[in-house]
């Protein structure tokens, strides 16, 4: 997983950081992988899960993927 995050914005740094230890938390350290075929099918699952069964603090308790559908829904209300 590569995210790039601005040199100007020490807190995108941390927000990248904390999705990262998250990925391990949940992923890496919990199972022993012997095929990275394995790996990434799980890792492509858990993305899903990521965005669409677990809030977050930061979003008002939404899942990124309610948070993103408020935010497309009321860009289109503006226009």
């Amino acid at each position: 997983m590569q995210i790039f995050t601005t040199w100007n914005n020490p807190k995108g740094h941390a927000d990248t950081e904390r999705v990262i230890r998250t990925f391990k938390e949940d992923l890496i350290w919990p199972y022993d992988w012997h095929s990275t075929f394995d790996l990434q099918a799980s890792f492509q699952q858990w993305i899903i899960d990521y965005n669409s069964d677990s809030p977050h603090q930061s979003l008002a308790y939404q899942t990124p993927q309610q948070a993103m559908g408020a935010f497309v829904s009321k860009e289109v209300s503006i226009v």
